[in-house]
């Protein structure tokens, strides 16, 4: 008879308790789930982008050890990783590919409060090795793999600190995206390029130009997207 109340006691706590996901169950939905679900409170986290796809969310307002938890969803709104509960602030939540994502996430003590947020993963800049000798203008090498499906790696060089775009036009000349601008310093350097357009849609198969603007300097290299 002990047993029996014991039993349900357990199983009434755990279907009681809120939380952002529930691991057990294979339907995963956004959102909390359970009674006694989380008030929508703005500002109480920020999101600072790591290699590799990670972002890194710290919850704000929370002492230390406090529970917090988040989900990360992609552009449909499936949930593509979540963190139910942890101790950990900050945690990392991480993103199967470049794109546009929404996280939610919040604390549970004290007071269950959550916010959400936007972000959009664009390939970012990779410094490699400076070779020993960098050419005395302004170069792009043939980008790697070529044809590619997914993703590709385009690596130029400067041979002297310039402001410099990196652009993707169609053949016909249309600009399709704009993938890195601003001031870099002399070198050798590599930048991804996830084959969608600015607006984060994946591009059709075909010719790409992959075009370097510096100063009076514009030089331009073919690239073939085969999906």
């Amino acid at each position: 008879m002990k047993l029996r109340v014991t039993l349900t006691v357990l199983i009434i706590f755990i279907t009681s308790t809120a939380s952002f996901n529930n691991s057990s169950d294979s339907k995963l939905k956004p959102g909390c789930s359970g009674k006694g679900c989380h008030i929508r409170q703005g500002k109480i986290f920020q999101i600072k982008p790591l290699d590799n796809l990670q972002l890194e969310v710290h919850i704000k307002g929370v002492k230390s050890g406090g529970a917090v938890g988040g989900e990360l969803l992609d552009s449909q709104n499936r949930i593509v990783d979540f963190i139910n509960e942890t101790s950990k602030n900050p945690f990392v939540l991480t993103a199967p590919d470049f794109g546009e994502y929404t996280i939610n996430a919040g604390f549970k003590n004290p007071g269950l409060k959550w916010d959400t947020d936007q972000i959009m993963l664009r390939p970012t800049v990779i410094n490699i090795p400076v070779p020993s000798r960098i050419k005395s203008d302004l170069a792009i090498y043939p980008n790697h793999p070529n044809p590619f499906s997914k993703e590709t790696v385009i690596k130029f060089s400067l041979p002297k600190p310039a402001y410099m775009e990196l652009l993707i036009f169609t053949e016909n000349g249309k600009l399709v995206n704009q993938i890195s601008e601003g001031w870099f310093k002399a070198g050798a350097y590599a930048i991804r390029w996830d084959g969608r357009d600015q607006d984060g849609l994946p591009c059709p198969s075909g010719i790409y130009l992959c075009t370097i603007k510096s100063d009076d300097n514009r030089i331009a290299r073919r690239m073939v997207l085969a999906r």
